[in-house]
């Protein structure tokens, strides 16, 4: 009876001494639980977390806005001296004829669309393509045919008219120009007020090109960062001077798939949000920003983003604010949101 008192009283203490140690250790585990909830969510939703992946895309993962048969060019600039006449003569064009002593030889003219002028004793004359002093030089020589000994004629544009040029699309001023001298595209620009606000990183020169026979409309296509042209070309006759829209695109589970003017600063959030947000079925984990007509490809955590926001992450994490400043939308992004692998209709 002893023995088993004895064993009874053993077995009891020992017991005690688990619980302790085991409430001990629970104790230890809830504290943890609770110190990683509090104070480990700011580390979780921290900015190193927002890009899960970025990488360097070899296909071309791009969306085009629509099927365009004009080809992309690249030009070399013509060397253009500043001491010789430049401009030419065309259709539409008033000159003004001066010669020396003859008023009644001295007048102004239009050039017609056939390329010449109506003169007295010549009745036409064709001047198209020839410049000022080179008209001056045609005309001297038939007056000095049995006309006038010496004839001292001077010749000059009054009105131009022949070499337009084209602007359309997000420029201060669009419309119809005249080019009077060689003009490159940042003087021009600068001219009409530059840029808008709304246009896009490029500008688009459409430009007809001449080869032997044959003619062929292409593109030439200029890179502009932050509202600076970033190549200067001469503009030709007939230039179409195109400045796209700043626009982004995205597909995929949010509300209206499409294209979407960038109007403000978006970070890929906001743009979402513009689009109509996430639908029920969206994967907001795995958001794909494609970048650079497809170069440049990033996995995104939206959730991330949203919650970080939220707690006001950007006034408190400066690596969250470095990353979504890197999230911040540019013409010519494109958004997919893919759907979530557990979400049946």
């Amino acid at each position: 009876m002893m023995r088993i008192l004895f064993y009874s009283r053993r077995n009891i203490m020992a017991m005690r001494n688990y619980m302790k140690y085991f409430r001990g250790k629970s104790f230890l585990l809830i504290l943890s639980l609770f110190y990683l909830f509090v104070f480990g969510s700011c580390s979780f939703f921290a900015a190193d977390h927002l890009i899960i992946k970025k990488y360097t895309s070899t296909s071309q993962e791009k969306v085009n806005e629509e099927g365009n048969s004009m080809e992309v060019v690249q030009l070399t600039e013509p060397v253009v001296d500043s001491n010789k006449e430049w401009y030419t003569v065309g259709p539409e064009d008033i000159i003004n004829i001066k010669v020396w002593e003859h008023n009644e030889l001295s007048f102004e003219a239009e050039v017609l669309e056939d390329g010449t002028i109506n003169y007295p004793f010549f009745k036409k004359i064709y001047v198209a393509g020839l410049t000022p002093s080179e008209i001056a030089d045609k005309i001297a020589g038939l007056l000095s045919n049995g006309y006038i000994e010496n004839p001292q004629v001077f010749v000059s544009v009054k009105e131009y008219r022949s070499k337009k040029v084209f602007v359309i699309g997000e420029a201060e001023k669009n419309g119809k120009y005249f080019l009077k001298k060689p003009t490159s595209l940042f003087e021009f620009i600068s001219q009409l007020g530059g840029l808008k606000k709304t246009a896009g990183n490029r500008i688009i020169i459409k430009r007809l090109q001449k080869d032997n026979n044959s003619e062929k409309m292409v593109e030439i296509e200029i890179p502009v960062i932050d509202g600076e042209i970033q190549k200067n070309i001469l503009l030709q006759e007939n230039d179409v001077i195109d400045i796209p829209e700043a626009k982004f695109f995205i597909s995929g589970e949010v509300g209206k798939s499409g294209y979407y003017t960038l109007q403000e600063d978006y970070n890929i959030y906001q743009a979402i949000i513009v689009a109509g947000d996430f639908t029920r079925g969206a994967r907001e984990t795995a958001v794909k920003l494609i970048r650079n007509g497809g170069r440049e490809v990033y996995v995104v955590n939206v959730e991330r983003i949203r919650k970080g926001l939220e707690r006001g992450l950007p006034a408190k994490s400066e690596r969250f604010r470095k990353e979504l400043e890197e999230l911040k939308i540019r013409d010519g992004d494109v958004i997919i949101v893919p759907k979530s692998i557990f979400y049946s209709e």
